[in-house]
């Protein structure tokens, strides 16, 4: 229960800063899939299993408060952290920066593909103007601001073990 909660509260916490702090950076800093990042790096390296939850949990809270471009996000979301899971336990190592990279990567590809085919749905069956041009430029951004993040995160990660071992080692 106490994990429960604990995973919970580090949800929100993340939602609120990448709703409410991330979200009113200028253009490109606001793309930074915050939430995406900390949930791969977690699960893949850490292995809080609670981090494939918070990328679904959070396309749930995007379509719930309409701050999204394309709709149902949710989906997208669910899909981006099912292949989290997949790349992480059967594709890439938990070991390197770049099994990391390449689980964000792909995750982050499946939910740029899945946000398209839903903004052609759209398109085609509704009144909506989105472009092409646009979900990919966000979406590039927010890759290349994610792999910035992990740049700072993976080696700071790896510098607090070793200290934690030599700590626990002496």
């Amino acid at each position: 229960m106490m994990r429960f909660l604990l995973g919970s509260l580090t949800f929100l916490l993340l939602a609120s800063i990448e709703l409410g702090f991330v979200y009113g950076l200028p253009f490109p800093l606001d793309r930074t899939p915050l939430i995406l990042i900390v949930s791969v790096f977690t699960f893949q390296s850490l292995d809080v299993r609670q981090g494939i939850w918070w990328v679904a949990a959070y396309g749930l809270v995007l379509d719930l408060l309409h701050v999204s471009f394309v709709p149902w996000e949710f989906v997208s979301y669910a899909l981006a952290s099912t292949v989290l899971v997949l790349t992480a336990r059967h594709l890439f190592s938990n070991r390197s920066f770049w099994g990391i990279l390449g689980t964000f990567t792909l995750s982050l590809l499946a939910l740029t593909l899945t946000e398209i085919l839903f903004a052609v749905t759209e398109v085609l069956f509704n009144d909506y103007a989105l472009s092409l041009r646009e979900i990919l430029l966000i979406r590039a951004w927010s890759w290349a601001l994610g792999t910035v993040v992990l740049l700072f995160l993976f080696p700071l990660h790896e510098f607090f073990t070793r200290i934690r071992l030599k700590l626990v080692g002496s």
